[in-house]
């Protein structure tokens, strides 16, 4: 059995939240492109789309790749640079 270690990576993240007026939610659509809804953000990714719902954090992995996830999976896997 091998084992791999994840690179150390900087990595540009936001979290999808809404105000009363919801302009973070508009702005985190319009970084990653994403199709803002009553239900949440969706993220077209070519072969799949992504779901985010409010709270969630938005992670840009590389230019035009993102990803989706949870807030405990967030905090356990990345540390404020």
């Amino acid at each position: 059995m091998a084992y791999y270690r994840k690179r150390i990576a900087l990595v540009e993240a936001r979290r999808y939240t809404r105000n009363g007026n919801g302009m973070e939610a508009e702005d985190v659509a319009k970084w990653c492109g994403g199709l803002q809804t009553n239900e949440g953000l969706f993220i077209d990714q070519g072969a799949l789309t992504l779901f985010c719902d409010y709270g969630d954090w938005v992670v840009q992995l590389a230019p035009g790749e993102f990803d989706v996830l949870k807030p405990d999976a967030f905090e356990a896997t990345f540390v404020e640079a």
